[in-house]
């Protein structure tokens, strides 16, 4: 599949691969976004879809993060998650948007509302856009003293975390690697 990627960021403003996945339907809430994919028509990309306000066609696949290198010692949860639009599974060339929730919306403080509920899937869905939602944890260990859930913006678990080399950002580039086909 051929895959353009963006990134959507749930902040704490906003604090309002395998199987086993479930469809979900996306209530709305406020996020932000960088220009790449979501806001295509600006920079010149295609015009967007209106959102699917219905039933969801794609599927939300549930995956082990561990196989990628995510484990407490790097504050990453153990469980991620994949929404897949249906015309994405059978063929059609999709984007890929990378959402990172915001501080203290782990799975642990919110469980998996950030995923049905921030309205991503919605446009993803009528927009054949896979949505990869990778996960943080807290940790109040001394080595990555994170007790808010948030991802490594200021580097507690990595000093290099703004690049490409930093653990977390690292091991969520091997996931989309994994979901390019790469």
């Amino acid at each position: 599949m051929q895959v353009s990627l963006g990134i959507v960021a749930g902040g704490d403003l906003e604090r309002r691969f395998s199987s086993g996945g479930s469809r979900s339907q996306a209530g709305a809430a406020v996020f932000r976004v960088t220009a790449r994919v979501l806001c295509a028509p600006r920079y010149g990309g295609p015009s967007l879809h209106g959102r699917n306000n219905g039933t969801l066609d794609g599927t939300l696949i549930h995956f082990d993060q561990t196989a990628f290198g995510a484990s407490a010692s790097n504050s990453m949860d153990t469980n991620g998650y994949v929404f897949v639009p249906k015309g994405c599974a059978n063929g059609h060339s999709c984007g890929l948007v990378v959402a990172f929730h915001g501080c203290l919306q782990t799975q642990a403080d919110i469980g998996t509302k950030f995923i049905t509920e921030a309205g991503i899937n919605a446009w993803a869905d009528s927009n054949d856009i896979v949505v990869l939602y990778p996960f943080a944890v807290q940790s109040t260990s001394a080595t990555a003293y994170n007790p808010n859930g948030c991802w490594d913006w200021w580097g507690y678990d990595d000093p290099n975390y703004a690049l490409k080399s930093g653990t977390q950002i690292s091991i969520v580039y091997k996931m989309v690697q994994r979901v390019m086909g790469q």
